[in-house]
This record gives C-alpha cells, sequence and structure tokens, in this order.
C-alpha cells in the first residue's frame, strides 16, 4: 500500500528553518510605555511650590484648593499627593522654602553697602520686592499652622534686625560712628513695614504697589532715626 505524503511537509512546516530565524516563543523587548518621561522629583516639588505661590497671590489661602494648585503647575493630582500630604503641607514647604533666600538677601544687601543709608534702602527694597508675601499672609492659618509660619517671621525679624545692628557695630568699632539704634526701635518698625505690606490689596499689581511706599518709608526712617540716617554716615 502506497505511503501518503504528509500534508505538513507540503507546507514546509518542518522544512529546517535559517539560523538566524527567531522562534515565536522568543523573548520580546519591553514595549516603551505612553507619553512623556516622568519629571524628576526635585523639579515636579519645585514646580508645585512656585504655582501654590502664583494661587496664593491671586486669592487667599482658606480659598485656593489642591486641585487649583495642580492645575497651574500643569500636574496631575497624584504627582502632588507623591510630594505632599496636603496643602498645609505644601504651604509649610512654600514657607521654608522661600524664608532662606529672602533672608539671604537681606544679609547680602547690607554686607554690600557702604553707608548706613544705602544699607536701609537695600533692606526696604528687598523687603517691598523680595519678601514671600503670601508667607506673611498665611500668619492667619489657624493652629500649629499658623503657629509655625508666624515663627519663620520671627527669625525674619530677628535675623534682618541682627544683620543690619552687626554692621552698625562694626563701624561703632571702627570709630565711624558713635552709638547704635536701640535694637527694640528697630524692632518696632519692620512690624510697622509688614502691617503696611498686610494692608495692601491682593492682585496682579501688588508688588508695584509696595514698591511704590518705599520713598515715604525711607523718609519716615530718617525722620526716626536721624543720627544714623540724616546724612550718609560710612561703615566700612
Amino acid at each position: 500500500m502506497a505511503t501518503k505524503p504528509d500534508p505538513r511537509s507540503a507546507r514546509g512546516e518542518n522544512a529546517a528553518k535559517p539560523p538566524n530565524a527567531r522562534s515565536e516563543n522568543a523573548a520580546k523587548p519591553p514595549k516603551r510605555g505612553r507619553g512623556r518621561p516622568g519629571l524628576p522629583p526635585e523639579v515636579a516639588r519645585a514646580r508645585l511650590i512656585d504655582a501654590a505661590e502664583v494661587c496664593f497671590e491671586r486669592a487667599a489661602y482658606a480659598d485656593v484648593g489642591v486641585m487649583e494648585i495642580v492645575r497651574e503647575a500643569r500636574m496631575s493630582s497624584r504627582t502632588f499627593y507623591q510630594h505632599f500630604d496636603s496643602k498645609v503641607d505644601l504651604a509649610m514647604a512654600l514657607t521654608d522654602a522661600r524664608a532662606e533666600v529672602y533672608l539671604q538677601t537681606i544679609e547680602r544687601a547690607v554686607a554690600e553697602a557702604t553707608t548706613i543709608i544705602e544699607g536701609v534702602d537695600r533692606c526696604v527694597t528687598a523687603f517691598l520686592s523680595d519678601l514671600p508675601v503670601v508667607v506673611l499672609d498665611m500668619r492667619s492659618l489657624p493652629g500649629p499652622d499658623g503657629d509655625r509660619v508666624r515663627k519663620v517671621f520671627d527669625g525674619y525679624r530677628m535675623r534682618m534686625g541682627a544683620a543690619f545692628l552687626r554692621e552698625i557695630s562694626g563701624a561703632m568699632k571702627s570709630g565711624l560712628v558713635e552709638t547704635i539704634p536701640d535694637p527694640l526701635s528697630v524692632l518696632i518698625v519692620v512690624y510697622g513695614i509688614e502691617g503696611l505690606v498686610m494692608q495692601t490689596p491682593r492682585g496682579p499689581n501688588r508688588r508695584e504697589a509696595l514698591m511704590a511706599l518705599r520713598p515715604q518709608i525711607l523718609e519716615a526712617l530718617k525722620k526716626l532715626f536721624p543720627e544714623w540716617l540724616a546724612e550718609p554716615v560710612r561703615i566700612r
């Protein structure tokens, strides 16, 4: 009886495969994920802090929600909660991030001045232009959150006053000035300037409105401290 040909042979299923041919079961390279690659964690965190500052400039802290901050940052709520537990947590991060930069600006402004009035002018300018006003607004937060923000501002005042008095003390030791201002008077002045800042309406032109106060503040300081500010007294 004649043997029937194997139909698989006719289709070539048993034919030898070329040595470079891949098996159907061979491992395939992993598929690439869709979308753009994620931001580095520090960049994402900084973007959320910047977005929060913009939002808090537009509206009061209590009126700003997490979703508004997320939209401003052009990020997802999932990313937000990867970096912060809550809006309060983000507000505290904003406070800490802005505080140190601002204080360094003040201390540098004083250290680079050659006269007392120049140092005061630099401090007032930095105070009005670089002060993280939104952080100042957040002092009204209730409970421990507000306490933390107020503590940061206590540090502002102490370091600002200390930097200014330190420079004048150095000038007094060098014989350039005879006395130094009363530290309590300096602190009261800082409180007064803060009060002016708090009364300035929130909005896109807030910085310009604050800088417009500079001439009046300097004139008031000259009258309060004539011995040191009426004339350009050198400190170095």
